[in-house]
């Protein structure tokens, strides 16, 4: 419904301010994790009833997209290390600002604005962790993991299952590990990938894996950006058995911004429980 619309609607039922104001275009942006980011990247979602909704980020125009089903999205958005202002906001629009009397309307013209405040990490200080199969993320000491991203394929599991009641589904397992929480989450599958947005150089690269079963394991081997760099091996064998964890680290080179870990399996499927790229 038009402005006209509206305001034929006002004289001839004689509808209320609030009601209007409901109905004029809003939205809010957000994102899932909070405003202490993991990595240098930003997955930004607004929500508006617009068709089209523009971002800037520290008052730099990041562009301006479609929102189709009132979501729109803008992907991998660089974050700089220190809070970073993001502003989503659609154009200016007709709003409703009184009621003279039962039957006439005040209207105006006002852009439409939301945002939120996003702390961004340094990379090159803290690293680029990925906590892989867990929606949250977590702190470990130090080191922080965000949550599972960037990725492609595969299927994600639990080391232990909770149920209602705070039951689980048999006995606890616990991984032999230096940080055993880093493997109550995990993602699995004959192949996955992985596109990590990364500022460009070099980097060291470490893949946390371990056996979850007790029915052998398969040879697993890691390539980043089209170059083999973890040869195929056995996980269970590499480790001492299964419910062990195990760590694989190998440098790499950055070029355009973009690191991609292709993680692939015979035999079975591989496991990767957390990335980490640090300097």
């Amino acid at each position: 419904m038009d402005v006209e619309d509206r305001l034929a609607a006002v004289r001839g039922r004689n509808i209320g301010r609030d009601h209007l104001i409901k109905r004029a275009p809003f939205q809010r942006v957000r994102d899932n994790l909070g405003i202490e980011r993991f990595g240098a990247f930003l997955h930004l979602q607004g929500y508006t009833t617009a068709a089209r909704a523009s971002l800037s980020m520290n008052g730099k125009s990041i562009g301006e997209v479609a929102c189709p089903d009132h979501i729109c999205v803008w992907p991998n958005v660089a974050l700089e290390p220190r809070p970073n202002q993001a502003t989503v906001s659609i154009d200016a629009q007709p709003v409703f600002t009184g009621i003279t009397t039962k039957t006439d309307l005040i209207v105006g013209q006002a852009a439409i604005l939301d945002g939120s405040t996003f702390n961004g990490p340094d990379p090159a200080k803290d690293g680029i962790r990925i906590d892989v199969g867990d929606n949250a993320g977590r702190t470990l000491g130090a080191r922080r993991f965000g949550s599972d991203n960037f990725v492609t394929g595969g299927t994600t599991a639990v080391l232990n299952m909770g149920g209602f009641g705070g039951r689980t589904s048999g006995p606890k397992k616990t991984v032999t590990a230096p940080d055993p929480a880093l493997y109550d989450y995990w993602r699995e599958g004959a192949a996955f990938s992985y596109a990590i947005p990364v500022p460009d150089g070099k980097w060291t690269v470490t893949i946390h894996s371990f056996e979850p079963r007790n029915t052998g394991s398969p040879m697993m081997s890691v390539s980043a950006n089209g170059k083999l760099v973890v040869r195929p091996f056995n996980v269970s064998d590499a480790a001492g058995g299964s419910l062990k964890g195990l760590a694989r680290s190998f440098p790499v080179k950055v070029k355009d911004g973009l690191l991609k870990l292709d993680i692939a399996a015979t035999g079975g499927k591989a496991v990767v429980t957390a990335i980490e790229v640090t300097k």
